[in-house]
């Protein structure tokens, strides 16, 4: 697969963009070595915005885990697993999550608030590299550490 065609539409997309220069060595490293599978090249862009926008930030993958359930329950499972004591999800994801099983095993849900812009080509709910490449690291961090803690919902 010639995934390397991405690096030219998002280099196209995104080049003359204000921040571009701090988001194109990022998007170079995915792309400098080929890829199998687009879960590949997903992976890649991951870590590079992980790498840009929380430097030092341990991920786990879940098929590491030795957890098994399904669904919400895997969420929480997931989150607990980890040591964790809260989980941040987008108002869409509450839906399915069984929140008062989250209530009773203490642990928090925490809404993400940010809500991506329409470029100004109208495009509803860009990438995170539009975020980046249109407000630098700094402003992205800020927006991206907004959340919600409505009572109703942890």
């Amino acid at each position: 697969p010639a995934w390397r065609k991405h690096s030219v539409t998002i280099r196209h997309c995104y080049g003359k963009r204000p921040h571009w220069n701090q988001v194109a060595p990022a998007v170079a490293a995915v792309y400098e070595t080929e890829a199998e599978t687009i879960a590949e090249v997903c992976w890649r862009t991951f870590q590079a915005c992980l790498g840009l926008l929380a430097p030092g930030v341990r991920v786990v993958r879940s098929s590491d885990l030795g957890v098994r359930s399904a669904k919400g329950d895997l969420v929480l499972d997931l989150v607990k697993e980890v040591g964790g004591t809260s989980y941040i999800s987008g108002g869409p994801g509450l839906s399915y999550l069984p929140l008062e099983r989250f209530r009773r095993e203490g642990v928090d849900v925490v809404v993400q608030a940010w809500k991506a812009p329409v470029t100004r080509w109208g495009l509803a709910d860009p990438s995170v590299l539009d975020l980046l490449a249109n407000t630098g690291l700094t402003t992205a961090r800020q927006i991206l550490a907004e959340v919600s803690l409505d009572p109703n919902v942890a």
